[in-house]
């Protein structure tokens, strides 16, 4: 610094304030000096004394105030480097395809692929399914991001009502399925109509004979016989019973024996005429679900004709029902 309000000792006068330029900004706060702006007169200086300051770093986004005044010593602001303000262990493959972002220092791009709804508008198909004990699972793309994707889809064709045992919950889906597996000795089956069954019987007021989409309805009073016939030739041959399952309802008035039938017949001549080859008698008053007709075992191949009768319908009698199975035995 220059020196200020030095006396001449040779005799000589001062230097004056016209004489010099510093101001007290200029001088540390604290200290005396003559300057421009003393007029002769001695002043203290303003000048901030900052003292020692230290070396500073940054990163991105931060900023330091460097404050105006006298520093004791010089000093360094670093920029820290990016990799030390990007630590990160995000590899590409675990970022989603076509994005960015800064990781250790340098900018990578995702690989990991976007798998967009392929069905139904929410849904992916399932690459493969399994089950186990009460459990079903579906399997899903491996390492792809599912996008707008709400649901995954397995298509299991048979997984349905109607091969699902009746009144079982699997699933949400339940049951109508009733445990009949057909065989080669079934001629009816929950509607599956094997023997080509069919009715020329005139039905009245208060006569039913239907084919319904999973049993034959039936319902006759006043001493009344319904019959179904089939179309298709059945060989009886090993055969000695004919059984009905379902529901046989026979209300037959006051006389219990022989108060109702069902009979078998067969027919060579195409329905002309008919030669019954079985009976059974079944009491007043009962609901069978089970009805077997016994027959003397035949070697023939001819169409059947099976037909429920009630015999005292004079006595207030009714036969109603619906026949689900007629199978032979």
């Amino acid at each position: 610094m220059a020196k200020y309000g030095v006396t001449n000792a040779a005799g000589g006068g001062g230097i004056g304030s016209d004489e010099v330029s510093v101001t007290k900004e200029y001088v540390l706060n604290g200290k005396t000096y003559v300057g421009s702006d003393t007029d002769d007169e001695i002043g203290i200086g303003k000048m901030v004394n900052n003292g020692t300051t230290a070396n500073q770093s940054l990163n991105a986004g931060n900023s330091i105030n460097i404050k105006k005044g006298y520093h004791a010593q010089d000093f360094t602001v670093t920029a820290n480097s990016l990799a030390s303000q990007t630590s990160a262990t995000a590899l590409t493959n675990e970022i989603i395809g076509g994005k960015t972002a800064w990781v250790n220092g340098k900018k990578i791009t995702g690989t990991i692929p976007i798998q967009n709804a392929d069905t139904d508008g929410d849904r992916v198909w399932a690459t493969n399914a399994s089950n186990w004990a009460g459990t079903f699972n579906v399997g899903v793309r491996n390492g792809y991001y599912l996008n707008g994707v709400n649901w995954v889809r397995y298509d299991v064709p048979t997984f349905r009502p109607e091969n699902i045992k009746k009144g079982v919950n699997i699933g949400g889906v339940i049951g109508t399925w009733e445990g009949w597996v057909p065989t080669p000795q079934d001629l009816y089956l929950t509607g599956n109509n094997y023997a080509r069954w069919y009715t020329d019987y005139n039905t009245g007021a208060e006569d039913i004979l239907i084919f319904d989409s999973g049993q034959i309805t039936y319902e006759a009073a006043w001493k009344k016989s319904l019959d179904i016939k089939t179309t298709n030739t059945i060989n009886l041959a090993g055969y000695s019973k004919l059984i009905c399952e379902g529901s046989f309802n026979f209300q037959t008035g006051v006389q219990a024996e022989n108060s109702a039938s069902m009979r078998i017949y067969y027919t060579k001549d195409l329905g002309k005429t008919w030669t019954q080859i079985g009976v059974i008698y079944l009491s007043q008053f009962t609901t069978h679900t089970y009805v077997e007709i016994p027959f003397t075992p035949q070697a023939i191949t001819y169409p059947i004709r099976l037909v429920i009768s009630e015999n005292f319908g004079n006595l207030g009698g009714r036969v109603n029902g619906s026949i689900r199975r007629i199978r032979l035995s």
